[in-house]
């Protein structure tokens, strides 16, 4: 009984160091399996650096071949995986081989997305033509074939954000995984690779909604545009001292036309008398209200909407669709791309571009042979230029282009309203449309207006200061105070395009705000008499306002106290937008929790983590 005991222990021994040594064998099998997977991530890695520098260059038209190696790559790859089902049994390892094998799923998924949107894009990259490939694909094709293009391609950006979401999550575990650590640097080229996968496509997709439309397509369009110049500061990003109107049908520029916007005012002096907005009135000393200043309000739907009733009042006849504004940064941006410009042995390049076309139409308009009332007919010549140039970008830059004016609609220096209202609510959505925002918590938005004809302020550096502190009444109420400081440096001097700066400054705070104390509003330049402070409801906001002028080499502030509304107290979060045409300094002191930013160019939402 003892010997058979015995004899049947020993089998079980047999057996389980048979089952040991047969595991131990498939670990290591499936161990050195996986690290032959996980080297073969410096292969994708490279690949998709490769694809990556292709999205840079020439937009979705990415190499065929590039793409087949990829599919071959994680063809090996899944044939490796798939020996390795058995793997799961395994739990230091198994969760490797799961996340490696969705890596590698995602990634097919991918390469096989982009394949098909390169092949959607070649279709209309092949048509090379003088006039350009967007201009000649939307004159051959119908509206339906449009419209299916487009909802495929959606369908195709929709399924490549998700596998890269799914991918990006996967790659965080592996970053962190001990068996993939001789491959942190294929995993980092691979993320990178993905990162630019997402800038280059995810922009298009937002844009494309909108581009059948602003190109004319189906019907035509007209357009008026506006040149502000933000070193003439005015509340939706600068001073209109060009306009113009562009008419688009199908893609092809059928009327394009820019004048002095002094040239349209002057044709109804002494006919057209509106009363302007106060500050307009005192501080400019203009007693009626035309075009050129009728952008006054910083909320750019209500803006466009006053600048298209001036044009028609003032003589425009055409019918309007809507209003696209921009500054001299998004000229200076479309330069990166096109290349310098040369216009009557002028040079214009990305860098110089405001500050030389400034003195070509304000200085040397005479030594060209231009009279004074025709020395900004350059700005519509180079404008011309621009756009030929832009309607004929192969599709690489056309990538670029789209990266820019996606920046430059979420940094306000181009602005568009449409009277399409299903349009307009998208471009609102997106928050592309410059108007004032509703918002249920903390707001605040600071408004310049310069109130002289010079350039000033490219030589003015903006900071503003935010603080806001929990405060506790003798009663024993809790309420909100915020104290405002708008700090002005003047960097510059008295010369033909600079003077002292004087500015009709106003902030927007929440509905209810009650103003408590404030300092450094004068009533004019050049007087020791402190100014008024005005206040008035607006876009659902209350709103400060005063003047003050700071001399060149000196500074001037700005400071506002006031209370809060009470239901603020709870659930608080500020949003901080940017005016049009301004990159500020900004400084926030939210219940002690400090937040700065050497360079706003986008609104901002600030959340405490508590207060």
């Amino acid at each position: 009984m003892w010997f058979k005991k015995k004899q049947e222990n020993s089998h079980i021994w047999v057996v389980v160091s048979l089952i040991i040594a047969i595991l131990f064998v498939l670990g290591l099998y499936s161990f050195w399996t996986l690290r032959y997977v996980a080297w073969q991530l410096d292969d994708l890695g490279e690949i998709s650096i490769g694809l990556a520098e292709d999205l840079n260059q020439t937009g979705l038209d990415l190499d065929s071949e590039t793409l087949l190696t990829a599919t071959t790559v994680i063809d090996d790859i899944q044939m490796q995986l798939n020996k390795l089902s058995f793997v799961r049994i395994f739990p230091i390892i198994n969760r490797t081989y799961f996340y490696l094998n969705d890596v590698f799923y995602q990634t097919e998924k991918l390469f096989f997305s982009l394949e098909k949107l390169s092949s959607e894009y070649k279709e209309v990259s092949s048509l090379s033509t003088t006039q350009g490939m967007m201009t000649a694909y939307l004159q051959q094709t119908t509206p339906d074939e449009l419209a299916k293009k487009i909802s495929r391609i959606k369908a195709e950006f929709t399924e490549l954000n998700y596998n890269l979401r799914a991918l990006n999550d996967d790659l965080i575990f592996l970053s962190n995984n001990w068996l993939m650590r001789r491959q942190q640097q294929a995993l980092v080229n691979l993320t990178k690779g993905m990162d630019n996968f997402i800038q280059a496509t995810s922009q298009s997709s937002e844009l494309l909604e909108l581009a059948p439309a602003i190109l004319g397509y189906p019907e035509p369009v007209n357009y008026l545009l506006l040149f502000q110049n933000n070193h003439e500061i005015r509340p939706t990003g600068g001073f209109i001292g060009t306009y113009g109107i562009l008419s688009i049908d199908r893609g092809r520029i059928v009327n394009f036309y820019t004048d002095d916007i002094y040239h349209l005012d002057s044709q109804v002096i002494g006919q057209l008398e509106i009363e302007p907005p106060s500050p307009i009135h005192k501080y400019l000393d203009v007693q009626y209200w035309y075009m050129r200043d009728s952008n006054w309000s910083p909320d750019f739907p209500t803006a466009a909407q006053e600048v298209m009733r001036f044009y028609n009042l003032e003589g425009g006849s055409e019918e309007l669709d809507g209003v696209i504004a921009i500054t001299p940064v998004v000229v200076s941006d479309i330069l990166e791309i096109t290349g310098e410009v040369i216009l009557n042995s002028v040079l214009y390049e990305a860098d110089n571009f405001t500050n030389i076309l400034q003195y070509e139409v304000e200085q040397n308009y005479q030594a060209r042979g231009d009279s004074h009332w025709d020395r900004k007919d350059v700005i519509g010549q180079l404008a011309e230029i621009l756009i030929q140039q832009i309607f004929k970008l192969s599709l690489g830059q056309t990538v670029e282009l789209v990266s820019s004016v996606h920046e430059n609609l979420s940094s306000k220096n181009l602005q568009v309203y449409l009277n399409d209202l299903e349009l307009q609510a998208f471009i609102s959505k997106k928050n592309w449309s410059g108007e004032i925002r509703d918002w249920d918590s903390d707001y605040l938005m600071v408004i310049d207006s310069n109130m002289a004809a010079y350039k000033t302020n490219q030589h003015i550096i903006r900071t503003v200061d935010y603080e806001v502190n929990k405060q506790t009444s003798p009663q024993g109420q809790k309420y909100l105070t915020a104290k405002v400081k708008i700090h002005y440096e003047h960097s510059g001097d008295f010369s033909w395009d600079t003077t002292r700066y004087r500015t009709y400054t106003r902030i927007y705070v929440p509905a209810g705000s009650i103003l408590s104390a404030w300092s450094g509003a004068m009533d004019n330049d050049r007087s020791n008499r402190p100014g008024q402070i005005d206040f008035y409801q607006e876009n659902g906001k209350t709103v400060f306002g005063a003047f003050i002028a700071v001399e060149p080499g000196e500074v001037g502030e700005l400071v506002f106290e006031y209370r809060l509304p009470s239901e603020l107290l709870f659930d608080y979060e500020l949003l901080y937008q940017k005016q049009a045409g301004v990159v500020d300094s900004l400084s926030v002191d939210l219940f002690g929790q400090d937040f700065n930013y050497q360079a706003v160019n986008k609104d901002l939402v600030l959340i405490p983590k508590k207060y």
